[in-house]
């Protein structure tokens, strides 16, 4: 929607730099962090470096754990084109689906953090 009222509020020097710094630590213009403070908006999810950090690096093992995964379907997939006992041909597969569980389950649980972490959803419980 356009932005078409306008309201005048008188500030001193010093007040004024302190709402531009406020504004500035959420990337905002005053006019915004005003209409976000007001309750006519909401302001956006700011990251500790601690959070951004762990973001980011819960980012590259969510990447490893899918190559991890995809090597456990490769291994799955050879092993039913070899001529292996059915009964290890069992145990393997079965031990290769748990570690799929395992990896699949830190992926969301990564997910999870991450949304956490970034402010776009609630946590999910799990049961």
């Amino acid at each position: 929607m356009p932005l078409t009222e306008r309201f005048e509020l008188r500030l001193t020097s010093a007040e004024k730099d302190r709402l531009a710094a406020k504004a500035a630590q959420f990337g905002l213009s005053i006019s915004e962090y005003v209409r976000c403070a007001t309750g006519l908006s909401e302001l956006p999810h700011q990251m500790t470096d601690v959070a951004e950090e762990t973001y980011f690096r819960l980012g590259e093992v969510y990447g490893e754990l899918g190559r991890v995964g995809s090597n456990l379907n490769q291994i799955t997939h050879a092993i039913h084109q070899q001529s292996v006992k059915l009964s290890a041909q069992q145990e393997i597969t079965q031990a290769l689906n748990s570690l799929k569980f395992v990896v699949d389950d830190l992926k969301t649980t990564i997910r999870d953090v991450r949304s956490q972490l970034d402010g776009t959803s609630k946590p999910n419980s799990r049961e």
